[in-house]
């Protein structure tokens, strides 16, 4: 399956990103607005990993919600583009996933067992053996080979690691296929070694499928 089908290639564009609120100004009695961020502009190509970075408070969620298309009570503006075309909400749908900041993961059930079922619910056509062919190769791109019979687990019951835990959220978005991948601070909470793994699988994947 080819996730650029009907795309000119994965690419990732967005021009003069502006996002306005409306806030209360102290001793005034109606609300002025207020830009959280303003003409931002980017072009990320296809096999490359961007990294938003800043301090807090400076614009990265609410510029990741834009690309998102997520409606968080402002004012969006300004033109994004996937493979050529304007990002709208079905292409989101059809070529675009998303890492979430928080881990959501069942914690009585194994890599395997939560790939395995992603796998189902995302390519249901394949047989019982693409599948197991497509998950032994999946789990060795992303680093889960020595983990794969370990539970996710919780505060209360040891499982995977922090790291681990990342890079099985990330494994379970690429059964789709994506063309683009949105990940929200997928590094947080974990050690300098952790962090950089992730950030190694992420981009071996861009390179070799050609996402973004």
């Amino acid at each position: 399956m080819d996730p650029t089908a009907d795309l000119d290639g994965p690419a990732l564009d967005f021009a003069n990103c502006t996002y306005t609120v409306k806030v209360k100004q102290k001793g005034a009695t109606g609300k002025s607005p207020r830009k959280l961020i303003a003409n931002v502009s980017a072009s990320i190509p296809s096999g490359v990993v961007l990294a938003v970075m800043g301090p807090s408070g400076a614009g990265k969620t609410t510029l990741l919600d834009m690309l998102m298309l997520e409606r968080c009570g402002g004012v969006p503006e300004g033109v994004v583009t996937l493979g050529g075309h304007r990002l709208t909400l079905d292409l989101y749908m059809k070529h675009c996933a998303v890492v979430t900041q928080h881990d959501c993961l069942w914690w009585s059930l194994t890599v395997a067992e939560h790939i395995s079922i992603a796998l189902a619910l995302y390519q249901p056509e394949l047989t019982t053996s693409e599948r197991i062919a497509y998950l032994d190769k999946l789990v060795d791109d992303v680093g889960l080979r020595s983990c794969m019979h370990i539970k996710a687990g919780n505060a209360l019951f040891k499982g995977l690691s922090g790291g681990q835990m990342r890079r099985l959220s990330v494994a379970k978005q690429l059964l789709g296929e994506p063309s683009l991948l949105l990940l929200d601070e997928p590094t947080s909470g974990l050690d300098s070694a952790s962090a950089l793994a992730v950030m190694r699988d992420l981009r071996s994947v861009a390179r070799r499928d050609g996402c973004t």
